[in-house]
């Protein structure tokens, strides 16, 4: 994986590792065309809070938030196989802190857009050095 990022910039990778990653960039467009009417909620919040971000949801396009399905607190990771182990490359500190190099500004950017505090996606300043 880092072999890839580093011999091939991330504007001419054709499979998007890094500009996949840019989500400030990435929902530029749709921020333009809604504005404050654009919800971006964030995985890394159904950890804590599954409930609170599918109501969030329901609220933010008008459905009725009453019902919470019974299973929704088992957060299903696309990165698991269907026996559940992570299939998820694995870095060391020095490869997550060079490729959040690639990251770090677009990551910038989406805090200040969602007035939210997103270091924990820093491996040299979050807790678990969470993803980019």
């Amino acid at each position: 994986l880092l072999e890839h990022v580093r011999a091939c910039p991330p504007a001419e990778d054709r499979l998007g590792i890094v500009t996949g990653g840019w989500y400030a960039a990435s929902l530029g467009p749709f921020r333009e065309r809604f504005g404050d009417r654009l919800l971006v909620l964030l995985h890394d919040d159904l950890a804590t809070d599954a409930a609170g971000v599918y109501r969030r949801a329901l609220r933010h396009v008008g459905a009725d938030d009453s019902f919470t399905p019974p299973a929704l607190d088992r957060v299903r990771f696309s990165i698991r196989d269907r026996d559940g182990e992570s299939e998820a490359v694995s870095l060391t500190p020095e490869e997550r802190a060079e490729l959040y190099g690639y990251f770090r500004d677009d990551v910038a950017e989406l805090e200040q857009w969602l007035g939210r505090d997103l270091s924990m996606w820093d491996p040299a300043r979050g807790a678990s050095g969470a993803r980019a």
